[in-house]
């Protein structure tokens, strides 16, 4: 039998855009502390690494958000939109 590689699935997030609007305005050090992280952590979190479920809740938490409205996987989104542009008739809205 052979083995099947293992995909890694990286979560792309919308963390350093909330943390740096309007409405909350904090460095990666504020989010850290109040999340029980350090600064590293954030940091990486905003690059794209992966981090657990409770870092993901903690951040949510903060922001006020469904988790995923902050994490999410690009081939996912891309996806959606896919079959929403193909049920409305394409792209460019074309139908018969």
């Amino acid at each position: 039998m052979k083995q099947q590689k293992s995909e890694v699935i990286l979560l792309k997030n919308d963390v350093k855009y909330l943390r740096r609007s309007k409405a909350f305005d904090m460095t990666q050090e504020e989010l850290a502390q109040i999340i029980g992280v350090t600064k590293a952590t954030i940091s990486a979190i905003e690059n794209g690494a992966n981090t657990s479920a409770e870092n993901m809740l903690k951040i949510s938490r903060v922001f006020s958000k469904d988790p995923r409205e902050i994490f999410f996987v690009e081939d996912v989104v891309s996806e959606t939109t896919n079959e929403l542009e193909i049920g409305m008739g394409g792209l460019h809205g074309t139908s018969n």
